[in-house]
């Protein structure tokens, strides 16, 4: 429950029950304490509960007599909701299975989440790109980076800083750099 929900909705409830029992109205302190216990649960079943206790009560209820009946309510509210849900996603796998073309889309997911699950990620994907940027001429990217990369992959720094200079110099004469083994 929000704190305006609780202002809103709740307090005004907690007056009338107080005024309609011939008691006081809660003041800021006694606010504060069924703020805090209520707090957790959502507005709807607190004010049923609100409801329920003026039509069976005739005293005016502790914080934890509420929590009590709005928590019975919303565990009753929250099992039909994830019933429904259960519910609905059996019935949507079934329809999607149940077409030629809803079968093949499941194999094709099957089939996408296996090999996703059976391809090793490259561990060093990174430093190639870092240092892809840095030949192709990358100013923007920072020289820690960089370094980090250099010392990831094996390489030197010089190296690939000569490797660089020579790109700008004749793009053309380089076609392709061998990684050490």
């Amino acid at each position: 429950m929000k704190p305006t929900d609780f202002r809103m909705d709740i307090v005004p409830k907690l007056t009338d029950l107080a005024e309609a029992l011939d008691r006081k109205p809660p003041g800021d302190a006694a606010l504060r304490v069924w703020w805090s216990v209520l707090e957790p649960l959502p507005v709807f079943p607190v004010s049923m509960a609100l409801q329920q206790w003026s039509r069976s009560k005739t005293k005016f209820p502790a914080p934890s007599d509420i929590f009590e009946a709005a928590n019975d309510i919303d565990g009753d509210e929250r099992e039909k909701r994830l019933a429904n849900e259960a519910e609905t996603i059996d019935r949507e796998y079934r329809f999607m299975g149940a077409t030629e073309q809803g079968r093949e889309t499941l194999r094709l997911i099957r089939g996408a989440l296996a090999t996703a699950t059976q391809r090793a990620a490259d561990p060093k994907a990174w430093a190639r790109k870092i240092l892809d940027r840095y030949v192709d001429g990358d100013v923007s990217l920072p020289d820690l980076s960089f370094r980090f990369a250099c010392e990831a992959l094996g390489r030197s720094v010089d190296d690939i800083r000569s490797l660089r200079d020579a790109s700008r110099r004749a793009p053309a004469e380089i076609s392709y750099v061998h990684e050490p083994a």
